[in-house]
């Protein structure tokens, strides 16, 4: 046997892997944008679901169930995939939701379909504290489009202290 005998063939087995893992990272980055684009997409419903929901807490909870529905299906969430969480104790509204994307190219690798999830929580409350802020308050008067006001003002020559 000679030597170019032995070697009839490696092409076509070299040239079969190379396509086959081209075809796998094909996969990898269209059905992978594709599952990041839907993920977003969700993450963004939910998080529109629970701040709406917690604007009405103070409400009860059939309107922040309202609220919430209302902002799912203006969203495209079907409400079957949405699981919502009511805590008026605590003034806690939390929402997640899975949905089932199509795939594209995986398809060929025996993988038709991928879940993917997202998870939001809100909650109403008070502010005990932050730094690096300071008060700032308005004088109320009447404005006019276009002229100009002074917002803030200095602090003036700082009297007496303790």
């Amino acid at each position: 046997m000679n030597e170019k005998n032995s070697q009839r063939g490696s092409v076509t087995v070299i040239v079969l892997g190379a396509m086959v893992a081209i075809l796998g990272l094909g996969a990898i980055v269209i059905d992978g944008g594709m599952l990041y684009y839907e993920q977003a997409k969700l993450q963004t419903a939910v998080d529109s679901v629970v701040l709406a929901g917690a604007r009405v807490l103070h409400e009860g909870p059939l309107a922040v169930s309202t609220a919430a529905e209302n902002v799912a299906i203006a969203n495209g969430l079907s409400l079957l995939d949405l699981q919502l969480s009511i805590n008026t104790a605590t003034g806690k509204v939390t929402a997640s939701a899975v949905k089932q994307v199509e795939l594209g190219l995986a398809k060929i690798l025996n993988h038709s379909q991928a879940e993917v999830g997202a998870l939001a929580e809100a909650q109403v409350g008070g502010i005990s504290g932050l730094k690096g802020m300071a008060p700032l308050g308005v004088i109320w008067q009447e404005f006019l489009f276009g002229q100009l006001y002074d917002i803030k003002v200095g602090a003036g020559d700082g009297g007496g202290g303790n």
